[in-house]
């Protein structure tokens, strides 16, 4: 708001989002904020907020936020259970409502387009010490976001990043002991809010990946944009794995390469994922 915008505030829970809408409007304008509650697992909810805000003005900006973590996502749960229930749960919340959030946005956006933020974090990117679920639905996200602004291309309007931050001192996060101790200082909500400001404002590279984190001891906080390399995707030079065989390729004849497009197709139409002809 204070860069000009309008913003719908949107969450499950309902007391604590009207109070920071309340809080916000009183520094700016009740026609400036307004919240709408939403259960980001269904998608009616997230289509409410996109008309809500459309309301407003144009749709512009899209956060997708939502996302927690479970004490059962561990080694011992998932051989005991698998995915269990809450697990699921915390999938839907953290990596399909992200999803499902993307495309609500790209269809409420006007012809100029707008951006994407969404919060993964570095157990998506540094699976080191964090639960296993977690990191994969995080690690979902970061791909996701990657892939989407990889194929869009720096052409287009409509722009995807992802958040990354290290342990945050938030409601649901760990104690700030526990975030000094394991980062070197606090990093608060405050510092993912600069990070996406500089993603929906600067235009870095559709698809880029920001983290945030506490350095020089926890005395510095740092936002800065992932640099791959183009064994994975990006401009760097490709820097070798460790090679477990190298071997010649050989050559395949065009009798036999017939023959496995035959049973490729095959494969693809009984499994209905025939390629749609160009």
């Amino acid at each position: 708001m204070a860069l000009g915008g309008r913003v719908v505030l949107a969450d499950l829970a309902s007391q604590e989002g009207k109070a920071a809408a309340q809080v916000e409007a009183a520094c700016y304008s009740s026609q400036d904020v307004v919240f709408v509650p939403v259960d980001t697992r269904r998608v009616e909810d997230l289509e409410r907020c996109a008309q809500v805000a459309a309301q407003l003005g144009s749709l512009t900006c899209w956060f997708n936020n939502a996302g927690f973590a479970m004490p059962t996502d561990n080694v011992a749960s998932i051989k005991a259970n698998g995915l269990a229930p809450e697990l699921r749960n915390m999938l839907e919340v953290n990596t399909l409502a992200h999803i499902n959030g993307s495309g609500v946005a790209m269809r409420a956006f006007g012809p100029d387009g707008g951006v994407v933020v969404s919060t993964a974090s570095m157990a998506g990117i540094l699976p080191l010490g964090a639960p296993p679920v977690y990191s994969a639905s995080k690690a979902a996200v970061v791909h996701f976001t990657r892939a989407m602004g990889l194929t869009l291309g720096e052409e287009s309007n409509v722009r995807f990043y992802c958040l990354c931050p290290s342990y945050t001192a938030t409601a649901q996060g760990p104690p700030t002991e526990q975030i000094k101790a394991s980062v070197g200082g606090v990093l608060r909500a405050e510092h993912m809010g600069e990070g996406f400001i500089m993603l929906a404002t600067q235009r870095p590279p559709n698809g880029s990946i920001m983290r945030v984190t506490a350095r020089r001891g926890g005395t510095q906080v740092v936002h800065d944009i992932i640099v791959y390399g183009k064994e994975l995707g990006g401009e760097e030079r490709a820097r070798d794995g460790l090679v477990m065989k190298s071997a010649a390729l050989e050559p395949m004849e065009e009798d036999e390469m017939q023959k496995m497009n035959r049973v490729n197709e095959a494969g693809r139409n009984h499994e209905g994922m025939a390629v749609a002809k160009l």
